[in-house]
């Protein structure tokens, strides 16, 4: 959990360069931090005196606006998207910072046995067993994808 004084620090640190006089901070957010986002943005601008607009969207969708040239003084994606920012120029070198963590989990109907993903051949087998399988289309299912052709599946 974020506490509203660590984000608000966190925040601020972001936009230390903003001018004095408040402004208006346009961020774009993945929506899997909505919540913790919304939990530190109060404190933040009644510190700050800044008002934080904030549109939350997949990543995809965060890419397309940044590429098409959409005001943005904060965005909040997944690192390998947000190195790609800086790589190519859209975000100042060394401006890039880790704010949250993510894991990935399996879940299954109450009452159904646990799966088997102790070892790589485990979740294949799994996986191949399995009615369906469901994944997001950010990091975490493109990882998933990655280890699905790793193991041979697709």
């Amino acid at each position: 959990m974020v506490k509203a004084g660590n984000g608000s620090a966190c925040l601020s640190a972001v936009i230390s360069g903003a001018p004095a006089i408040p402004a208006e901070i346009v961020t774009l957010c993945h929506a899997n931090v909505r919540p913790a986002v919304q939990a530190i943005i109060p404190a933040f601008e009644r510190a700050s005196g800044h008002k934080v607009t904030i549109s939350y969207l997949p990543v995809p969708a965060i890419g397309q606006q940044i590429d098409n040239g959409t005001r943005v003084d904060l965005a909040i994606a997944f690192s390998e998207r947000m190195d790609d920012f800086v790589r190519v120029g859209k975000f100042r070198a060394g401006s890039r910072f880790e704010v949250v963590r993510s894991g990935t989990g399996v879940a299954v109907r109450a009452g159904a046995p646990k799966p088997d993903i102790s070892s790589a051949s485990a979740l294949k087998n799994t996986l191949l067993a399995a009615k369906s399988v469901a994944f997001s289309q950010g990091p975490t299912g493109a990882h998933l994808t990655t280890v699905i052709q790793r193991l041979g599946i697709c």
